[in-house]
């Protein structure tokens, strides 16, 4: 499955619906895992990754220098 249907189907997906799937499928759900007991939104975002990452600042820009450069035909995020 694309990644972008993926995150779409995530989001419109019921909650009691992926409380199955997490039992099904021991908490992943294709390459999202969706594992853990968190008590607030804080302690699980301080045990994720995501945008915030200065990686992928610095893997987009050096995307961009290349289609710049003529390197690679587009950026992919």
């Amino acid at each position: 499955m694309k990644p972008k249907v993926r995150a779409v189907l995530k989001q419109w997906t019921p909650p009691a619906l992926l409380r199955s799937l997490r039992r099904i499928g021991g908490g992943r759900f294709g390459s999202l895992d969706l594992r853990g007991e968190f008590s607030s939104w804080q302690d699980a975002a301080a045990s994720s990754s995501g945008y915030d990452d200065p990686n992928i600042l610095a893997k987009v820009a050096n995307a961009t220098r290349a289609v710049r450069d003529g390197h690679a035909a587009y950026e992919r995020d």
